[in-house]
């Protein structure tokens, strides 16, 4: 099996077990584990679907992704700004239509088998439409406004995928995200090595295992 970019996360913290399960539906989520960076990235295109359900397949604990927000406001998943490095086009996300972006193939700069595979930036309603709702999603967001944050937050509540989804942001986006489900949305984010959180006591008990994109930061403090 070739391998995956992977980040492998904290096994034993001294928390104990931090499995919990849904009474309604009976999920039970992984308390430690690997987590696949922008999907199976190392050998198919970041975050895309083809990607993800690689890293479904190999039964990794949870994927990460990065999240961006089209002229004509969609979300739309991929890590940069600009579209030059993941695809043959030129141009920011932010200037873009969603229909302008659909009409780049994001698989060919990656592995020569992807080449006119139509393989596409998907929405982050598409990457949820192929998500198991027992492995943990690490929505990363980074230099966010706060109608990307809005629109991110609003979407995971609407999929209903609180128990699973937790958002890296900025400590002010935190706070944003916070607002739209303040009773089980989760969001934390980083600041000089210190993972700090904006949820509830449960999620503070499976962040303690499951430490966000900061995953390797051993520090761990909790907001008053």
């Amino acid at each position: 099996m070739k391998p995956i970019n992977l980040f492998i996360l904290g096994l034993a913290l001294g928390f104990g077990s931090c499995a919990f399960s849904m009474a309604a539906d009976k999920i039970v989520m992984p308390t430690c584990g690997i987590s696949a960076h922008r999907g199976a990235s190392r050998h198919h295109p970041e975050n895309t679907i083809p990607a993800f359900k690689e890293a479904i397949r190999l039964g990794v604990h949870q994927i990460e992704f990065d999240v961006k927000m089209t002229k004509d406001k969609h979300c739309i998943l991929t890590h940069d700004s600009r579209v030059k490095r993941v695809t043959k086009g030129t141009g920011s996300i932010k200037n873009m239509t969603l229909a302008e972006v659909k009409q780049l193939e994001t698989g060919t700069w990656r592995r020569e088998k992807f080449t006119g595979s139509g393989v596409k930036m998907p929405t982050l309603r598409e990457a949820f439409d192929i998500m198991p709702m027992n492995i943990w999603l690490n929505v990363h967001i980074h230099h966010a406004s706060e109608e990307l944050i809005t629109a991110v937050a609003t979407e995971i509540v609407r999929q209903g995928r609180q128990h699973q989804a937790f958002m890296a942001v900025g400590s002010s986006d935190a706070a944003t995200a916070h607002k739209v489900d303040p009773k089980s949305l989760s969001a934390i984010w980083a600041a000089r090595g210190t993972a700090r959180a904006t949820s509830t006591r449960r999620s503070k008990k499976v962040l303690s295992s499951f430490s966000c994109s900061i995953m390797w930061h051993r520090q761990r403090t909790w907001p008053s």
